[in-house]
């Protein structure tokens, strides 16, 4: 039984291990930069996507949108429409703001 509960502490133990790369204290990394470059097109398309959804009249509309936490913010000027009989889905990375924006949307803070 003994022997259970120590290989059970040693199993624990390199899992931490293996999880954290060490035991010592890690330095600050600097943070990274993310640059999305023309992969999601230049600021005039969604300067022209924005105009289109402020023009149209669809069921749906969101002009302008923003959300700050404090000195963050966490959703900056979002403009779009939703026209009937349309399925639409946020796509993006973890953190990227989707549930802030369907949030703002449906004014639920």
């Amino acid at each position: 039984m003994a022997y259970l509960v120590a290989y059970c502490f040693l199993l624990v133990a390199v899992l931490i291990w293996w999880e954290s790369g060490t035991i010592l204290p890690r330095k600050a990394r600097a943070a990274k930069t993310i640059s999305f470059g023309n992969a999601y097109g230049s600021r005039e398309d969604v300067a022209i996507a924005a105009e289109a959804a402020s023009n149209s009249d669809d069921l749906l509309r969101v002009l302008n949108i923003s959300k700050t936490f404090g000195d963050k913010t966490v959703v900056d000027d979002i403009s779009l429409s939703v026209g009937k009989n349309t399925v639409f889905a946020l796509l993006g990375p973890n953190g990227a703001g989707k549930t802030t924006t369907f949030n703002s949307i449906r004014a639920y803070f």
